[in-house]
């Protein structure tokens, strides 16, 4: 019996390694920016912000799905990578807007979710889901 259940990760600002995050805009951060389903984590074109690692812990196939959001009508775009290159997903401008963009279906055993903040882009993220298949 397969008791796998979708996990859904939007505590970013927590998970991001020690000193990664700031409540006011710095130019080696991420920033906390609220949302209404929670906190996002945002990343403005001139910032350098680390790569967040999210280690779930979980095994089998999943779609991994990235919730990423547009902040003052601005694009949003983020890198991911799940175990092979890194692949660029983005979120065309509009008011406050957060959808979740798929980045595919992977076997999830032993590896991590990666993401980067591109140089000279707009990044706000929200959460990871992943969903059993």
């Amino acid at each position: 019996m397969d008791d796998r259940r979708t996990l859904l990760i939007d505590d970013l600002p927590y998970r991001a390694p020690a000193g990664a995050v700031a409540r006011s805009p710095s130019p080696e951060r991420w920033i906390i920016e609220p949302m209404d389903g929670g906190p996002a984590l945002v990343a403005l074109p001139v910032s350098r912000a680390p790569d967040l690692l999210l280690s779930p812990e979980v095994q089998g196939l999943y779609e991994i799905y990235i919730g990423i959001c547009s902040l003052d009508g601005q694009p949003s775009e983020v890198e991911v990578r799940v175990g092979g290159a890194f692949e660029r997903l983005r979120l065309e401008g509009g008011e406050t807007d957060c959808r979740e963009v798929g980045v595919g279906t992977v076997d999830m055993t032993g590896r991590q979710v990666v993401l980067r903040h591109p140089t000279g882009a707009w990044t706000c993220v929200s959460h990871v889901k992943l969903v059993p298949r």
